[in-house]
């Protein structure tokens, strides 16, 4: 994944619940230091949303693996069924087609960098 990431404008769903109230925004850059809170009735977990942030590279982070999804809501849900997922980024990439783009579930955060300010990145903030 480059810098050069972007993110398409579609309205996501979301299956979670944001921790502030009235209108909350669900894509970056708006999005930018929200707090998310998955729903799943198996776990809860709280993610912290960054935008223009990534995670990705030699330093930045083990890729876990990466799934396509709807909506960087259902990205973090999806990060919060995977034991070792800390961290995920999502948002429309080159040869991304349609309403779904990649998902990529992280660990071992270490190392952030710059990317565009549409990228969408959580970091888990509860275990």
């Amino acid at each position: 994944m480059s810098d050069s990431a972007k993110v398409s404008s579609s309205t996501p769903t979301t299956s979670g619940s944001y921790s502030s109230s009235g209108t909350i925004p669900t894509a970056c850059p708006a999005a930018n230091n929200t707090l998310y809170t998955t729903t799943s009735k198996d776990s809860k977990k709280t993610f912290l949303r960054l935008c223009g942030v990534d995670y990705s590279g030699v330093g930045g982070a083990k890729d876990l693996k990466s799934i396509y999804t709807k909506s960087m809501d259902e990205c973090m849900d999806a990060c919060a069924s995977v034991s070792n997922c800390t961290g995920c980024g999502w948002g429309h990439i080159i040869g991304d087609s349609g309403s779904l783009h990649r998902c990529w579930l992280k660990t071992n955060l270490e190392t952030e960098h710059n990317a565009t300010k549409d990228w969408n990145f959580a970091v888990l903030q509860t275990k």
